[in-house]
């Protein structure tokens, strides 16, 4: 099978490296009225929400955001009688239970070129997809673990490699309390692409997949299952412009003939764990082919992570 390619604008990323919460950041959720974070609503938490208020004790972050049983965005007393009487069963519930997605992440990190496409000079925008976390959250972006400036979009990162070689790309994702999770890609820059034949420079898709390439199974594009089909569109480099496509899978024409339409609707496979190879042939203005295959995993997923 020929080379599998490295990732791209929305075909890129694995939580490629364990994910690490800060010491204090266990549950993904805070319960509300629960000011101790000891997983239960009782007489300490009214204890040491009094302390808070007459400035003896302070609470965790965590702490304080439950305190707030009210949702006015104040801590006072309030608080502290409304959490009494749930303790008495005088109230069911607060107007809120819990706050969930609280702890720090990401689902991908995106490179808009794949990698091994990547020239030494070239600008790489690096995209970190579907930041969530609690309060305001911030990243940070590492190459080969020196950091990157911090910019006003905490998003995207662009970056020009003075070296052709093998990186490590980490993107750390904090929440609003300072905790942070990490998640890290393999990014490949070469020294130039001179080449007679058309390549693919880049694969966009229409949703965010993922890029593996820490598996058994090789270096492989991980796609959700879900009903929804999924639009790819390659974009071609070298040869001659314009280009003209064509998209096979598992050997099946998904277009009928090569087409100057770089775009094609994938179906998602209803059954887990399907792998299917997709197939990219190029051509270009001078007549000369090229072809690159890409392997999909299908999986299931709970729920939107």
């Amino acid at each position: 099978m020929k080379k599998r390619i490295i990732a791209s604008l929305m075909a890129v990323a694995m939580l490629a490296s364990t994910a690490i919460i800060t010491a204090n950041a266990t549950a993904d959720f805070i319960s509300i009225g629960d000011v101790t974070q000891d997983d239960n609503v009782n007489m300490d938490d009214v204890v040491t929400l009094q302390k808070h208020i007459a400035k003896i004790t302070e609470p965790s972050k965590r702490g304080l955001v439950a305190a707030d049983v009210n949702f006015d965005e104040k801590v006072n007393m309030e608080d502290v009688t409304l959490i009494q009487k749930k303790i008495a069963n005088l109230i069911d519930e607060f107007y809120m239970d819990c706050i969930y997605d609280v702890n720090p992440g990401a689902k991908a990190i995106m490179p808009n070129i794949l990698s091994g496409k990547a020239v030494v000079g070239e600008s790489v925008m690096f995209w970190i997809g579907k930041i969530r976390g609690y309060g305001l959250c911030k990243t940070e972006l590492y190459i080969n673990d020196v950091k990157l400036p911090d910019n006003d979009h905490y998003m995207y990162y662009e970056h020009k490699f003075d070296k052709a070689g093998k990186y490590k790309i980490t993107a750390k994702i904090y929440n609003g309390f300072g905790e942070y999770t990490y998640l890290s890609i393999k990014y490949k820059v070469v020294e130039s692409l001179d080449s007679e034949k058309p390549t693919v420079k880049s694969l966009d898709f229409s949703e965010i997949v993922r890029y593996c390439n820490n598996s058994s199974d090789g270096d492989y594009i991980l796609i959700d299952n879900s009903e929804e089909d999924i639009i790819l569109t390659a974009n071609a480099s070298m040869g001659t412009a314009p280009y003209e496509y064509m998209f096979l899978l598992d050997g099946e024409k998904l277009t009928d003939d090569y087409s100057t339409t770089n775009s094609v609707s994938i179906c998602r496979k209803e059954s887990e764990n399907k792998d299917d190879i997709l197939t990219i042939k190029i051509r270009d203005k001078n007549g000369i082919e090229s072809s690159e295959d890409f392997k999909l995993i299908y999986t299931f997923v709970d729920g939107e992570w």
